[in-house]
């Protein structure tokens, strides 16, 4: 009978070992699936955080054209917009017709880059500007707008979630306006 004791000891230890191993793998993958579920929800919600920010620089490139177009951005050579929808004389806002020298406009306390000359097309002007660097508020677009000669004015504006051209995570985001 002493001996049917010791056996069956001797056998069942094994089993709290495997009991014991068992339960923490199971634990260890419930801990590696949540782990993974939330690393993708922050993923997720980062991309979302920067989709969302790069909106609002394209929102600001609007706003920014909107605002030299009703005459604003610190230059009072010009009156009223200071985008040309005239093809044959398309950059008299940007350039001192007698000093030759570039104005400089600002929006968002930043100096305006403008391409010069604005592209002429055969029914208006298209004016091309953008802040490329804003280490303060890192909010960077470029815009795009087109003066018809019947009027209209489209504003194309593409705004970034950083300034940095090189981040692998830069974000655009575009939005047009038309009036």
């Amino acid at each position: 009978m002493q001996k049917n004791i010791v056996n069956k000891i001797k056998y069942s230890k094994g089993f709290a070992i495997l009991y014991a191993s068992l339960i923490a793998s199971l634990v260890l993958a419930i801990g590696i699936a949540i782990l993974n579920v939330t690393v993708k929800q922050i993923t997720l919600s980062s991309a979302g955080r920067e989709s969302q920010h790069a909106f609002y620089s394209a929102d600001t490139g609007v706003e920014c054209a909107q605002y030299l177009d009703h005459g604003g951005g610190g230059n009072s050579q010009c009156q009223g917009s200071i985008f040309s929808n005239d093809p044959n004389n398309p950059g008299i806002c940007f350039t001192s017709q007698t000093t030759g020298v570039h104005y400089d406009y600002q929006c968002i306390g930043q100096t305006l880059k403008f391409e010069d000359p604005p592209l002429t097309l055969s029914n208006g002007v298209t004016s091309h500007f953008y802040v490329d660097s804003n280490s303060t508020e890192n909010i960077c677009f470029d815009v795009y707008v087109t003066k018809y000669q019947n009027g209209a004015t489209t504003i194309d504006s593409r705004g970034y979630s950083t300034c940095d051209q090189n981040s692998a995570n830069r974000f655009e985001r575009a939005i047009r306006s038309s009036f």
